[in-house]
């Protein structure tokens, strides 16, 4: 009896203790790296002088100073998922984790409610930049207008949280639907956080060039609409010495200028008007890198290697089109393209192929499902094609003459098989429909610069398979954007960006509800139950193991469903700098934030 009574109260004493967290500086979904007495995070150095002004650069324009809505193309450094420029969050990310934050705007934190809530309690020091305090009536305004009122991605994000709550004079309680998603305490905490008082008489779901008062370490300066906007640092900031940000901000003052195309943006880097430049086109890496202050030693040129995920890079088709209900034309669209030729000519071999959704990482699938992943998909069988399961991913294959024969011809076949024929017109090949009418496609391209990326495809999808491809390309990037956000493509170039910890944020990219919204993140539209069962065995996955067994079988998914072609991505940041710039000696395993380089022009 002693022996079962002992055992039961050993249960309950871990079980408790596992449900009722006591408060922490910091929340993850494994061990935290940090203790509560830690410094800075490695990445920075907390000894980093101040001063000075920092020249970047952008392309396109903006008119907005809103970052919190669809609407508009809102300034450089202002940025929907992350605006640390201007407004601080109740925590913050370390990269050197696949997923951990500590306390920022929120002192501490602790999971309640069996895991179906979290309490954040504020700091007293923590204000908006008129010095008024970060309050809780400031955090509960700031999650109901952004569920109400805000961008799509905010909607979709914070979809599993029911309310926010004012508890006390500094806690804010925030309770889910349930306690089976983990990363939800995780992801209101990047929540930023706006003043209540300052936004009686602002509309936030409309672009404005009157800007939101904000908290974060830098405020906005001054700005000419298109051309430049200038950041300047908050004198005695409060959050300047906390744990999260030592060693971050060191900048006096951060201008981003405005260029219309990445020409003339790479000739203002080299003559010096412009002192930092991450390089994106494997031409200007390869060969562009021979001016005179590069020789002279004035300019730095390194590559950063990174173990970041890399997500997908490459075309996606738009399947609200009806053209694509056609698998087999999704097919042979992803087989006509020739990524080695691409890579040889065009990138001079610095890119890998991307043959993942969550490419350079450890949720990448790899060829046929086993173990928990095998596991998971079977519960979903029934939503599934089942040929999937016995048959590969088609990945195109051109590294040699023979083999970029046989993509073409598979291809051909494909549409064949498809209940397309080929004719012949004007001594070229005719890919005509069900309906008899020519296969024409548009490809939305942000800049004049990309379509030299696909000019070979475009002769490929012609030369072979009849398929006339044109360009589109906006005179600006707020169409592009407007474009992009009304989905009126029928295929479009795009990067889909991922965390190291994968969770919400797919229903936004795969998930049926966002594919019916404007501005949601679903380029594809694909709307599926599956996909939409798969993402919430994601959301809902109680340790590291089983979220990457769920995300490896959500990107075998997504792979079996021809949503696109897969293109290419880098595995290293290619980043040129004025050598008066200075960086920390240790790099974030997971990326790159220049919030923690420093200027010493001595």
């Amino acid at each position: 009896m002693f022996k079962n009574l002992f055992a039961l109260v050993i249960f309950l004493f871990f079980t408790l203790h596992h449900l009722i967290a006591a408060p922490s500086h910091g929340i993850s979904l494994s061990a935290l790296r940090y203790p509560a007495n830690f410094t800075h995070f490695d990445y920075a150095n907390p000894d980093a002088p101040k001063g000075g002004t920092l020249i970047m650069s952008a392309v396109g324009g903006f008119d907005s100073l809103n970052p919190f809505t669809v609407m508009g193309e809102p300034a450089a450094g202002m940025s929907v998922i992350h605006p640390s420029y201007l407004y601080a969050t109740l925590t913050k990310h370390s990269l050197d984790e696949p997923i951990a934050a500590y306390g920022y705007v929120a002192k501490d934190m602790e999971v309640v409610d069996g895991g179906a809530g979290v309490v954040y309690t504020l700091r007293d020091e923590a204000k908006f930049h008129d010095d008024s305090p970060i309050t809780p009536d400031d955090v509960v305004f700031t999650f109901d207008t952004f569920k109400a009122k805000g961008h799509i991605f905010f909607k979709q994000y914070y979809r599993e949280i029911v309310k926010a709550e004012k508890l006390g004079n500094n806690q804010v309680k925030f309770s889910f639907k349930n306690n089976m998603n983990k990363e939800l305490p995780i992801i209101i905490g990047e929540m930023p956080i706006l003043s209540k008082s300052s936004l009686q008489n602002y509309d936030i779901t409309k672009s404005s060039l009157k800007s939101i008062m904000g908290s974060g370490p830098y405020k906005i300066k001054s700005f000419k609409q298109g051309d430049n906007i200038e950041y300047e640092r908050v004198k005695n900031w409060w959050g300047e010495n906390l744990p999260v940000n030592k060693g971050h901000y060191n900048t006096d003052g951060i201008k981003i200028i405005y260029f219309m195309d990445q020409v003339t943006q790479f000739e203002a880097f080299k003559s010096g008007g412009v002192d930092i430049r991450i390089e994106n086109i494997a031409k200007n890496w390869a060969t562009g890198y021979n001016f005179p202050l590069l020789k002279k030693g004035t300019v730095i040129k390194e590559t950063i290697k990174h173990s970041a995920n890399q997500g997908f890079q490459g075309i996606e088709f738009n399947l609200r089109n009806p053209i694509f209900n056609n698998n087999n034309l999704r097919k042979a669209l992803s087989l006509a393209y020739d990524f080695e030729w691409a890579n040889k000519n065009l990138f001079f071999n610095l890119y890998k192929r991307c043959k993942s959704y969550f490419a350079n990482s450890e949720f990448a699938s790899i060829g046929k499902p086993t173990g928990r992943t095998l596991e998971i998909l079977n519960k979903y069988k029934d939503k599934i094609k089942p040929d999937s399961f016995t048959t590969d991913v088609l990945v195109s294959d051109h590294s040699t003459s023979a083999k970029s024969r046989l993509m073409f011809h598979q291809a051909r076949k494909l549409l064949t098989d498809g209940g397309y024929k080929i004719i012949k017109k004007n001594g070229k090949p005719l890919l005509i429909d069900h309906s008899g009418q020519p296969v024409i496609l548009t490809m939305l391209l942000p800049q004049q610069d990309n379509v030299r990326a696909f000019g070979k495809y475009q002769q490929d999808l012609q030369n072979w398979l009849g398929i006339e491809l044109r360009f589109k390309v906006p005179a600006d990037v707020p169409t592009y954007t407007r474009l992009l956000d009304k989905f009126d493509y029928d295929m479009v170039n795009v990067r889909e960006g991922q965390s190291e910890s994968p969770g919400n944020e797919q229903f936004d990219m795969w998930g049926s509800q966002a594919a019916k919204v404007d501005g949601s993140r679903n380029y594809s539209g694909i709307s599926d139950p599956a996909v939409d069962a798969i993402i919430q065995e994601i959301v809902d996955a109680d340790t590291r193991e089983h979220l990457v067994a769920a995300t490896k079988a959500l990107d075998w998914l997504l792979l079996h469903q021809y949503l696109g072609v897969p293109g290419y991505y880098n595995d290293g940041y290619w980043i040129s700098y004025q050598s008066f710039l200075k960086r920390p000696k240790i790099s974030p395993v997971l990326g790159i934030t220049l919030d923690t380089w420093w200027i010493n022009k001595k």
